[in-house]
This record gives structure tokens, C-alpha cells and sequence, in this order.
């Protein structure tokens, strides 16, 4: 099995940090790695973490699908706004605005070793 390993100052700074990465890939595996990595949270504390990742990545590195939910909604407009998406209530309560969010969560994830912008669960 294959070991790597950095030292990493714990503690101060309020940073995470990787620690060392343990290769426990079941020999014979092709399309899959299992690694335990060991990190430091932001508050110092050691902490492990169980990731996979696929080897069958290009150059790019990338090798994945993201699927998420736009929230679309209709907001109210004050008389004097206006716009591209902007439409007339069927019922005459005023003028409505189309407008769209998404939400993201950002987190410390130890297989990257730095914060991560990811969708919510």
C-alpha cells in the first residue's frame, strides 16, 4: 500500500489542513481508490475522513455530473421598477419580476484539501 504524508503546524490560524493521505485500495481494484485521510480542523482538533475517487479521470481532472434545483419565483415590483422580465398580474395587483436563486454551501473537504463550494444536500 502507498503512504503520503505532511506535516502541518496544528492549531493557530483557524485554518483546516490535510494531514497525511493512506492509500486502502483493495488490490485488484481498476475503476476505484479508497483513501483515509487524516486532517486538522479549524480548531486544531485531528480528524479522519473516508473518501473514494475514480481513476478513471482525463487530463482535465474532472470526471463528474452536478444536478441541482433552481428556485424560480416571481417577485413584486414597486411602480416605478421595470425590466426585461417583467410582467403585469392577471389579477392588476401590480408589476412582478421574474428571478432565480441557488444555494451553495461552502465547507472544508480533506480529499481536496481546501474549502469547497458544493450544493446542499
Amino acid at each position: 500500500q502507498q503512504h503520503m504524508s505532511k506535516q502541518v503546524k496544528q492549531g493557530g490560524g483557524g485554518r483546516a489542513k490535510l494531514v497525511s493521505s493512506e492509500d486502502l485500495t483493495p488490490e485488484g481494484f481498476r475503476w476505484l481508490r479508497l483513501n483515509r485521510l487524516s486532517y486538522v480542523d479549524r480548531r486544531g482538533s485531528k480528524r479522519q475522513w473516508e473518501s473514494a475517487e475514480r481513476t478513471t479521470r482525463g487530463s482535465s481532472g474532472v470526471d463528474a455530473v452536478a444536478i441541482y434545483a433552481r428556485c424560480v419565483y416571481w417577485q413584486k415590483l414597486n411602480d416605478e421598477d421595470g425590466g426585461d422580465d417583467v410582467g403585469a398580474s392577471a389579477t392588476g395587483g401590480g408589476l412582478y419580476t421574474k428571478s432565480e436563486k441557488l444555494v451553495l454551501v461552502s465547507q472544508f473537504r480533506p480529499p481536496v484539501d481546501s474549502r469547497v463550494l458544493e450544493l446542499p444536500a
